[in-house]
């Protein structure tokens, strides 16, 4: 299991607009995710429905993540504010949330 520290770390996008396409490559120096399974979910701020969930993709080296959103994605989106996780499941099926933040999307 890596070793992380308990905080979880930050991502706002802000803003994005609506059915834009959105990438970004996030680096989690010295925590190796080789074999792990990592879900993106954006939720409500009001009442924590996910409205949108995506994989990202492991990057080389291995602690890097690729986050990605295609336009039809955003474009489900209405106007709004949104809280944003990252989870990750590893082998041995221990899950966390490793990213937090605001989704800012604008029309």
């Amino acid at each position: 299991m890596p070793n992380a520290p308990q905080e979880s770390g930050i991502l706002n996008i802000c803003p994005l607009r609506r059915g834009d396409e959105y990438r970004r490559v996030v680096t989690f120096p010295g925590l190796d995710l080789t074999g792990y399974a990592l879900t993106l979910e954006v939720f409500s701020l009001t009442n924590r429905a996910v409205k949108l969930t995506v994989n990202p993709v492991l990057s080389t080296p291995p602690h890097s993540v690729t986050v990605s959103f295609i336009e039809s994605q955003t474009g489900s989106l209405l106007p709004g504010n949104y809280g944003l996780r990252m989870i990750f499941v590893s082998p041995a099926g221990v899950t966390r949330t490793i990213l937090e933040g605001v989704v800012e999307v604008n029309p």
